[in-house]
């Protein structure tokens, strides 16, 4: 009896261990890696957009635009000038587009990005489910679409 007591006990023992040994192993499968981090070096966002340094800082450029109708069709010059900040996700707000000559200053939310184009969607100044296209051209120069393809502004980089 005696034989069979220390049996029971090591297959207990032994359970214990194999059951202890499959929850750590499981552990180490499904443990994501953590990043590490150093001091003195700066890592950048996890969300980090690639070619967003591209767009980012204040802009301005003159835009022609038509007004008017069938019967009577004059143009208009205006100044835009486009600030985009550094800290822009999807579905954030991520700068400003101001129109000095109507004193209009709209919000740009980022809401999409094909390959080097990024979407906008502008809120403020009664302006509502409009999206707006920057697409940089160079490193100081990028190109302001309106959605309706109206018109389309080549803007220059005034500061970053």
């Amino acid at each position: 009896m005696r034989d069979n007591s220390r049996t029971l006990t090591w297959i207990f023992i032994l359970a214990a261990l194999v059951s202890s040994a499959a929850v750590v192993i499981a552990a180490i499968i499904t443990r994501q890696p953590q990043p590490t981090v150093s001091p003195n070096i700066v890592q950048p966002a996890q969300t980090a957009i690639v070619g967003l340094d591209d767009i980012v800082g204040t802009w301005t450029g003159n835009a022609r635009a038509q007004v008017g109708d069938l019967h009577s069709t004059t143009y208009t010059n205006f100044l835009v000038n486009i600030t985009i900040v550094e800290q822009c996700e999807i579905g954030r707000l991520c700068g400003t587009l101001e129109i000095p000559s109507i004193s209009c200053t709209m919000n740009l939310r980022l809401v999409n990005i094909i390959g080097k184009e990024f979407i906008f969607s502008k809120e403020g100044c009664g302006i509502s489910d409009s999206t707006d296209s920057l697409r940089p051209s160079s490193t100081d120069y990028m190109v302001w679409t309106p959605q309706d393809g109206s018109i389309s502004v080549v803007l220059q980089r005034i500061s970053k």
